[in-house]
């Protein structure tokens, strides 16, 4: 009799305010572009993301998953293995450019769009042309039922201010990648009335 008042009072709860439910739970998976190497934690495009979804009304928390110098295979086994969990609800896969077997770069992006596509979670397909031309990373995309973003620097004018003097971006530059994002995000929660849990 107890279990099933907790399970009648539960929903109540939510409905007040009582008891919270979880943020919408997205994970920016992929390299030192998703990390944006040499930026404070609080300035990364996973940040700067979380922090204009809130400012929209989103409630949701985007989650850091973006290694340094990581390559296709390395971030396929840590996407199974860790950083997407059963709770994950949209996936920001970036693969990067970092693998110069380009061969076995397509093959492991490839083999991560197919297990975001069994596991059924909303996937945006960020690209690099050093792997893939547009074309081809558009039909690895639709290959798979993920939505292509393009290639990585496709909202960052390159101009100065906008990336580090070694390629990764400035601050200024992960501010114009998660605002290029932002639109596919929440037009991906919309479309799948993707909620808190």
């Amino acid at each position: 009799m107890r279990n099933k008042v907790v399970v009648l009072l539960f929903p109540l709860l939510l409905a007040t305010g009582l008891v919270r439910a979880e943020p919408i739970q997205i994970v920016a998976i992929g390299t030192s572009a998703t990390n944006c190497k040499g930026i404070p934690s609080d300035k990364n495009f996973p940040a700067i993301l979380e922090s204009l979804l809130k400012a929209e009304g989103i409630d949701a928390t985007v989650k850091n998953a973006g290694v340094n110098g990581d390559k296709p295979h390395f971030i396929f086994q840590r996407m199974k293995n860790q950083d997407v969990t059963d709770k994950t609800q949209i996936v920001i896969f970036e693969p990067g450019p970092n693998d110069k077997n380009v061969t076995a770069a397509v093959e492991y992006t490839e083999k991560g769009l197919a297990w975001l596509q069994e596991k059924h979670i909303p996937t945006i397909y960020v690209s690099f042309t050093s792997i893939q031309s547009i074309e081809q990373a558009r039909t690895s995309a639709d290959k798979f039922g993920a939505i292509y973003y393009g290639f990585w620097t496709k909202d960052v004018p390159r101009v100065a201010g906008n990336f580090l003097p070694d390629g990764h971006m400035t601050e200024r530059g992960c501010e114009l990648w998660a605002k290029g994002m932002l639109p596919i995000v929440s037009g991906l929660i919309e479309k799948n009335k993707i909620k808190p849990h």
